[in-house]
C-alpha cells in the first residue's frame, strides 16, 4: 500500500516536471526553470524510497 502511494506521488512529480519542461512562453519558462529542480529531486528521492521498500 505505502509502496504504491510512493510510486503514485513520484509519478505525479515527474508529470509536473515534464509539463514545466515543455513550457514555451519565455516569461513562464524562467519561472518553470526555478520550479523544476525541487520536483526532480522529490521524484528521484521517492523512486529511491520505492526501490528500498
Amino acid at each position: 500500500m505505502l509502496k504504491n502511494m510512493v510510486l503514485i506521488v513520484a509519478l505525479i512529480c515527474s508529470v509536473i516536471y515534464m509539463t514545466l519542461f515543455w513550457i514555451s512562453n519565455p516569461k513562464a519558462n524562467r519561472i518553470a526553470q526555478k520550479l523544476q529542480k525541487p520536483f526532480v529531486i522529490t521524484s528521484a528521492l521517492l523512486l529511491v524510497l520505492y526501490i528500498i521498500l
